[in-house]
């Protein structure tokens, strides 16, 4: 990332091949708001550690609907990371984030246990 105008390039380039990008945990460490105008990026991931603050039906937090109206206004898709509980899924679905991944979901798995789930969904 020194050479922005090279990356910006590079990204372009894959972009028109069909490529996507996508910010990950958004809020966190080196992630600027600037990337977001200059990348070619199509998902934006909130970091966990905003939607871990959300823990009643009373809480709010104005940086995650702020980077989710930005992220609209930018025509980028959103995914909030570390949604847990049915509190969280409810807050992220009543300030509009489409997509979510989570413990509220499932833990992570190893690939073949995932597949017999799916295929399990499928025949039900």
């Amino acid at each position: 990332m020194k050479d922005m105008d090279l990356v910006v390039g590079k990204l372009q380039e894959l972009s028109a091949h069909s490529v996507h990008f996508a910010v990950n945990d958004f809020g966190m460490g080196y992630s600027s708001l600037s990337y977001l105008q200059r990348l070619p990026l199509n998902n934006l991931k909130i970091d966990h550690s905003f939607i871990a603050m959300i823990q009643s039906e009373d809480d709010t937090n104005s940086i995650i609907i702020g980077i989710v109206a930005m992220a609209k206004e930018l025509g980028m898709n959103i995914v909030t990371e570390g949604v847990e509980n049915e509190v969280q899924m409810n807050y992220v679905k009543a300030i509009g984030c489409p997509t979510v991944q989570g413990y509220w979901y499932g833990r992570a798995m190893p690939a073949d246990e995932l597949q017999v789930i799916a295929l399990e969904q499928l025949t039900q």
